[in-house]
């Protein structure tokens, strides 16, 4: 939008200047105030198109706060998915319990972090690098 200003403007001195007639001048202004209005509508459009990254939060973060519920309500496929997030083994029975199987690098991460703030009165910041973590599991 600088760029149409800018035009604006130098179109508004060479006019002053009598460089160019008052019709080339309206004619000018009239394209250029059309193209930013195009422009302006268009930048609009994408401010208000949800993104994949918008989607993300407004679906999954309601469902990740209500994973309990969420879960209850689901199918199997449905269970069998949030499982296969959260662990990253098969689960294994033994004596009507679960083993020990090792959580996802998305869950480790969080648990990791989790145990950062753990012991702390004052909260303070965690001395782990997420992204460095997030990059070994990608």
């Amino acid at each position: 939008m600088e760029v149409f200003e800018k035009w604006k403007a130098n179109l508004q001195d060479r006019f002053w200047d009598n460089e160019i007639t008052s019709g080339a001048f309206n004619d000018m202004m009239d394209k250029v105030n059309t193209d930013m209005a195009r422009l302006q509508n268009s930048l609009d459009g994408l401010q208000q198109e949800m993104t994949p990254y918008k989607k993300y939060i407004k679906h999954t973060i309601p469902m990740l706060q209500n994973i309990v519920e969420y879960n209850k309500k689901a199918d199997g496929v449905t269970k069998n998915k949030i499982l296969c997030c959260i662990f990253d083994g098969k689960l294994v029975l033994e004596n009507g319990r679960v083993a020990a199987t090792p959580f996802s690098p998305a869950v480790q991460i969080l648990l990791n972090i989790t145990k950062g703030f753990e012991g702390s009165e004052k909260k303070k910041e965690v001395k782990f690098d997420l992204f460095s973590a997030l990059a070994r599991f990608t």
